[in-house]
């Protein structure tokens, strides 16, 4: 009833501001446009306009959940790498729109992990975290988003498809051993870590990385 009063009024609006509402306090998108697509249909909205209004919901959670985005620090002032928050962020985007989508992100991204020895001394992880991030860079060069994880580890999020995928690891494999030969780095493991198949599986993913 509280809706069909609204009907007057600016319900373009109001939708929006409920998207920024719900996106603020961390509610999926996908979940927010069911809740309201639902309590449109009890208060008797015509499908089309139903439509109009989910959509200026889903405009409104977006440009929150952008501001929520610019608004964290998405790279580390030290060593210029982009962060974990940056990473939950990214992921957090994948899966919301896996679940609008119908896509399965576990099948479409990996990610592919590189690490090297631990060291006491500050400048020497930066310049051995350094020299691992540069690696990645190089050899994933389709846009990919690169995190440095822990001190030792950095990591990127990779799509799986091939032959992308194969040459891409190729040339990380080359120029980690490049490193490994002039003295940049006194070891090397790179390794897949497979995403899970929902965004509730993520923390225990997380764990497993370092995260």
């Amino acid at each position: 009833e509280a809706l069909r009063s609204l009907d007057r009024l600016d319900l373009d609006g109001a939708s929006r501001s409920l998207g920024e509402q719900r996106a603020a306090i961390g509610a999926d998108l996908a979940e927010s446009r069911s809740d309201f697509g639902i309590a449109l249909g009890l208060a008797r909205i015509r499908r089309r306009r139903r439509l109009e209004l989910l959509d200026a919901l889903t405009v409104g959670w977006a440009e929150q959940s952008i501001d929520r985005l610019t608004a964290l620090p998405v790279l580390d002032p030290t060593t210029d790498m982009a962060t974990q928050s940056y990473l939950s962020l990214r992921l957090g985007e994948l899966y919301r729109e896996a679940a609008l989508t119908g896509t399965d992100v576990a099948r479409e991204y990996v990610l592919i992990v590189v690490e090297t020895d631990h060291t006491a001394h500050r400048l020497v992880a930066e310049a051995r975290l350094t020299t691992l991030h540069s690696a990645l860079q190089y050899a994933f060069v389709g846009g990919e988003s690169i995190v440095a994880i822990t001190s030792r580890r950095v990591l990127a999020l990779a799509n799986r498809e091939e032959p992308r995928l194969s040459d891409s690891l190729a040339r990380l494999r080359s120029e980690l051993k490049i490193a490994l030969a002039e003295g940049r780095l006194p070891s090397a493991r790179s390794w897949r870590q497979s995403l899970p198949d929902t965004a509730g599986e993520l923390p225990l993913a997380m764990i497993e990385i370092g995260y």
